[in-house]
């Protein structure tokens, strides 16, 4: 199912970046980055959605699946 709701991300909002994990690493270790990053700019795109640009990551953009807002 994909009704899953992610709070609205504005931006200079503080989130995390998900990192995946390889086949070594232990469950212990966390899915989200230890560093929080700012929302830079959001750019909505006409096919995949809203991409998001965070402070200190250049030009790449993440999806909203892929970051985690910090309260």
């Amino acid at each position: 199912m994909h009704d899953r709701n992610y709070p609205e991300i504005k931006e200079e909002d503080k989130v995390r970046i998900f990192k995946k994990r390889t086949k070594a690493d232990k469950e212990n270790i966390p899915k989200w980055s230890r560093n929080t990053f700012t929302v830079t700019k959001i750019d909505h795109h006409p096919i995949a959605g809203n991409l998001y640009f965070l402070s200190s990551n250049g030009n790449k953009p993440f999806l909203r699946s892929q970051i985690l807002k910090v309260s």
